[in-house]
């Protein structure tokens, strides 16, 4: 019997906002469940693959989507549940700042949600600000927020991709150093981010270091 070659896994957007799996994946392997496919495991059963042990495991395929009112009270409840990261928010202000985001998208179960303004959202707080006197062109991350039953599979870093794949913009993030968020800073640092500048955020007076990355790059290292 020939070696099995793993399979591997990826996922990108199509036209109808949805997602699919791409080639090469073996045969007859979607089931009727669109968020989710079965792919044989890659990297650690990698020999069991070859010495012909078939054994599969189920993969998430990510299906983000825009934001909704229906989608309001979770996602009020999980920005709120991380007030600490990403600053608490009432019911209003969330409805409005998704109505002024560029990007308002969220991962289908609540799983997930991001936020992100452009070049042509009015002044957003002094962190957009600061990206609106530099950059002609970017997306500004406002808030990403993945739950705690989710964090390990990746939905952050698929966030990401959702709106490099948006348009060919820097993306621009902070993050915070007083008090010091160091996941934050290893996490943008992995996806490729520099830091481009420190300030200081005078309304809570935390210090923030500016982070910048370029769109062509995201997408060529999904």
């Amino acid at each position: 019997m020939a070696p099995l070659a793993p399979w591997r896994f990826l996922s990108a957007p199509i036209a109808d906002d949805s997602w699919r799996c791409l080639s090469p994946t073996p045969p007859a392997v979607r089931t009727a469940r669109p968020w989710r496919c079965l792919v044989p495991y890659a990297a650690a059963e990698t020999d069991r693959l070859r010495h012909g042990a078939r054994q599969w495991n189920h993969v998430d395929i990510v299906y983000i989507r825009d934001i909704e009112p229906k989608d309001f009270p979770l996602l009020l409840r999980i920005n709120n549940d991380h007030a600490m990261e990403v600053n608490e928010l009432t019911r209003e202000r969330l409805e409005e700042l998704v109505g002024l985001s560029a990007r308002a998208r969220v991962v289908d179960a609540g799983l997930g949600f991001l936020l992100a303004f452009d070049q042509t959202t009015p002044v957003q707080g002094p962190n957009h600000a600061w990206f609106l006197e530099r950059e002609p062109a970017f997306f500004y991350i406002d808030r990403v927020v993945v739950v705690p039953e989710a964090r390990g599979r990746g939905l952050a870093r698929r966030l990401y991709e959702d709106l490099a794949a948006a348009g060919d913009r820097v993306l621009c993030a902070e993050v915070n150093l007083e008090p010091p968020n160091h996941p934050g800073l290893a996490f943008h640092e992995r996806l490729g981010f520099v830091p481009c500048g420190e300030g200081v955020d005078p309304r809570n007076g935390k210090r923030v270091c500016y982070l910048r990355q370029a769109a062509a790059r995201s997408r060529a290292n999904p």
